[in-house]
């Protein structure tokens, strides 16, 4: 017996000493110490039934009654928890009901019940945490909240509490920084976001912040050391990658721009709006055949992008390469976008006549052509006439569009 108390306490002595855990929700600590109570009352009570009965008969049976009892009420305990392990809004109400003075555990269940969008009971919550203890994570939980209320005032208030307590909080300063900047308040909200920096270094999300503010008031070039910065600490940010690609673009560095582009897109595949302007990015630099893919991949995700669908017929009907034309595809992409848009269109009818062109289809790429040119004069669009009747030129003599291939 002495052994089995001695074992109990041993293990135990840990995470009540130099590592306590005071919370209740961390009830899994007892675990391996209460082997040796358990192992102390199968004992006590094997011998006990050997000392109350004499027949073996009447013993095994007893034994084995409680043995049964015991398994199928450890069983139903182990289900109702498991299942509030699996619920963890169950969980902490029942952390707050069992310890109604752990702060903890009403900031935790606050947040438990904004990710389900009861904002009214995590602002309850919250309330009940900072009553029984002013604490950095509360108040930065309640400035959450307000901040997805919309209530930018009172989210500042409750962040700049969150720091008063624990000025290390560099979430809370990048939080208050983003608000500072939406009220206009641009010198603050950059000296906020230095001191996340300076108190945690490693912050990839403050860099790229940084770069954002930084990239606002014009200083591109300290901006896209910023981003970089970022990227070194996290080499898998997306939205950095694509941020400091666009400020590439903006910089006229095209090839630097679209290779960070291009990457912000291995890694976070579902950007198809990013797709498109990376499209269009080649599509400037007439690099086709590196801008087909993008509008392929882009249409087949969003076949009403109309934009993505002309580029893409273009390509297809006229590109200077022979290996990227496909006057059958061109036709067939050319119809359902006409068809979409209505015929009385020339934006419609110019590429469609395009691709019937390239399909051979030339009576009906100049009968196309011509409607197209009718209609751009009617509306007045001159410039887009006189291209169109270009182009209708080159049908009636039997030769297809061709966009010069890039040096």
């Amino acid at each position: 017996i002495g052994f089995l108390g001695l074992t109990f306490f041993i293990i135990l002595a840990p995470t009540s000493s130099f590592m306590p855990f005071s919370d209740l929700a961390f009830e899994h600590r007892m675990y391996l110490s209460l082997a040796a109570v358990v192992t102390l009352a199968v004992f006590g009570f094997y011998h006990l039934t050997g000392y109350l009965l004499s027949d073996d008969r009447s013993r095994t049976m007893l034994q084995r009654a409680v043995l049964i009892a015991v398994a199928v009420a450890l069983l139903a305990g182990t289900i109702r928890r498991n299942n509030q392990y699996n619920d963890p809004l169950a969980m902490w109400q029942e952390v707050v009901t069992i310890a109604p003075e752990n702060a903890r555990a009403f900031t935790i269940l606050a947040i438990e019940f904004q990710k389900q969008g009861n904002l009214d009971e995590a602002r309850k919550n919250l309330e009940n945490a900072i009553h029984i203890e002013q604490n950095a994570l509360a108040y930065h939980s309640l400035a959450n909240i307000y901040l997805e209320l919309k209530d930018i005032d009172q989210a500042v208030k409750y962040y700049q509490e969150a720091l008063a307590i624990r000025p290390d909080f560099a979430e809370s300063r990048l939080r208050l920084a983003m608000l500072l900047e939406e009220q206009g308040k641009i010198d603050e909200a950059i000296a906020q976001i230095r001191r996340a920096i300076e108190l945690k270094p490693k912050f990839p999300k403050a860099y790229a912040m940084l770069g954002l503010m930084l990239e606002d008031q014009g200083k591109l070039d300290e901006a896209a050391e910023q981003y970089r910065q970022a990227i070194r600490l996290h080499p898998r940010y997306a939205e950095c990658y694509l941020q400091l690609g666009l400020l590439l673009q903006k910089q006229n560095d095209f090839e630097a721009a679209a290779e960070h582009i291009e990457r912000s897109l291995e890694i976070d595949t579902n950007q198809n709006s990013v797709r498109v302007n990376l499209g269009f990015l080649y599509l400037q630099q007439n690099q086709l055949a590196r801008a087909l893919p993008h509008f392929r991949e882009a249409f087949r995700r969003e076949p009403d992008l109309l934009r993505t669908a002309d580029s893409l017929i273009w390509i297809l009907a006229a590109s200077g390469d022979d290996a990227l034309r496909d006057g059958e595809e061109a036709v067939r992409l050319a119809e359902q976008r006409a068809d979409l848009i209505g015929r009385d269109d020339s934006a419609a009818l110019d590429p469609l006549a395009a691709a019937y062109a390239e399909a051979g289809r030339w009576d009906e790429a100049v009968a196309t052509a011509r409607r197209a040119a009718e209609l751009a004069t009617e509306a007045g669009q001159d410039t887009l006439a006189r291209q169109i009747e270009a182009r209708l030129r080159l049908y009636e003599e039997r030769r297809p569009l061709r966009i010069p291939k890039a040096r």
